[in-house]
């Protein structure tokens, strides 16, 4: 029950866990599926392991696209500044020749 006190507050880390139970930490998230047949998700992140229920997991998700979103633009954007900056600087080129 602790557990799932803990998962309903927000997600909750291996780390949250060990303190429920040391030698098993994820024993805990087991029971709130199995026994409790509430619905609990789990994310690798850069820091690890993150356990949450599923709303939390959803607007998680939606705030990954998001993000992701975001840098597939910034970097499409970068993409087309580049050829637009070596087309300028053609360009100035072939006129210099002419002038000369």
């Amino acid at each position: 029950m602790a557990a799932l006190e803990m998962l309903e507050q927000g997600p909750v880390t291996q780390t949250q866990l060990k303190s429920l139970n040391d030698k098993y930490p994820s024993d805990c998230v087991y029971y709130v599926r199995n026994l409790l047949k509430i619905d609990v998700k789990r994310v690798k992140t850069a820091a690890g392991t993150t356990y949450m229920l599923t709303p939390m997991y959803e607007a998680f998700m939606e705030q990954q696209k998001k993000e992701k979103a975001a840098a597939e633009a910034s970097k499409q954007e970068a993409k087309e500044e580049i050829p637009q900056a070596q087309a300028a600087s053609h360009f100035t080129g072939a006129h210099a020749a002419v002038a000369v």
